[in-house]
């Protein structure tokens, strides 16, 4: 029998880890008559298991599959995970032979600027398609649920300031913040485009399902679901929706669900729009691509 606290010396774990793996029941303790959990035998290897499958880098959803299944399925997932690796390993060596090009190019140049400008080392044509194969995955996946939500568009030159003009009023208002649950969405409607400044953004905060709400917000029941979720700042958005856009489109396991608009979700919106940010790059949020 192995104790909680001897499992989480022996193996450099936290017990807030190990009550997470119990959670999603890929581990399980008992608790003797003295009140102490213990591991039996088959949990305290499942321990050893569980970080050796960590160690390499197979996520949690991976491990209960190779957990719960058999020698097929185990090979199966690791089979998937290692062309993952493989991938990853070949974008890793694009960007160092890159880098080791740009690196040189400065060093003749004696200048970052030249050296771009000058390096031959490298065609654009080669450093565009090897940009290409890098492609971003999913941080997770959420599944969100039914929400009420009181919402509002605005079309202008900057949409999205005058959407949060009027929905931060809203919120404040009402306490919305303080609310249990609190989430608060945004996103193109219309799509903006190169030869018109002009484009909406529409924005949705969760609400109490009995509040009523007065024009020029409305309200609305969201149905929730799947979502392939990334996190980044203002400063990479587009390229970072571009990637996520093209793994929804093209990933082979989920398909893109074109009846659901993409959200950004802004997590910490006080900081996002309260002026609290000193640089683009700590403006954070969400990006999150429904999925079928």
């Amino acid at each position: 029998m192995l104790k909680i606290g001897d499992a989480v010396k022996r193996f450099n774990l936290s017990r807030r880890t190990l009550h997470y793996w119990e959670e999603v029941k890929i581990l399980n303790s008992k608790r003797a008559e003295n009140g102490y959990r213990y591991y039996d035998e088959f949990n305290a290897a499942r321990i050893e298991q569980i970080v050796f499958l960590k160690q390499l880098k197979v996520s949690i959803a991976d491990i209960e599959l190779i957990i719960s299944g058999n020698a097929n399925t185990a090979i199966d997932v690791l089979t998937c995970h290692l062309q993952k690796m493989r991938q990853q390993t070949s974008d890793l060596t694009g960007l160092c032979r890159i880098l080791d090009s740009v690196i040189l190019a400065i060093k003749s140049q004696n200048s970052f600027a030249n050296a771009v400008a000058l390096q031959k080392s490298l065609s654009e044509s080669e450093r565009n398609m090897t940009m290409h194969t890098i492609k971003t995955e999913p941080d997770r996946f959420i599944r969100l649920p039914k929400m009420v939500m009181a919402c509002y568009r605005a079309e202008s030159e900057s949409p999205e300031t005058d959407c949060y003009t009027v929905i931060s009023e809203f919120i404040k208002k009402n306490s919305l913040h303080e609310q249990y649950g609190f989430r608060h969405f945004g996103f193109n409607n219309p799509q903006p485009s190169e030869d018109n400044p002009i484009y909406g953004y529409e924005m949705w905060v969760s609400i109490p399902e009995g509040m009523e709400v007065a024009a020029p917000l409305w309200k609305m029941e969201f149905p929730g679901g799947l979502y392939a979720g990334i996190t980044t700042n203002l400063a990479e958005i587009g390229e970072r929706a571009m990637k996520l856009y093209e793994w929804a489109s093209s990933n082979g396991k989920h398909e893109h669900d074109t009846s659901k608009p993409w959200l950004e979700e802004f997590t910490d919106y006080k900081t996002f729009w309260g002026g609290n940010a000193k640089e683009m790059s700590e403006m954070q949020l969400d990006l999150l691509a429904p999925l079928v």
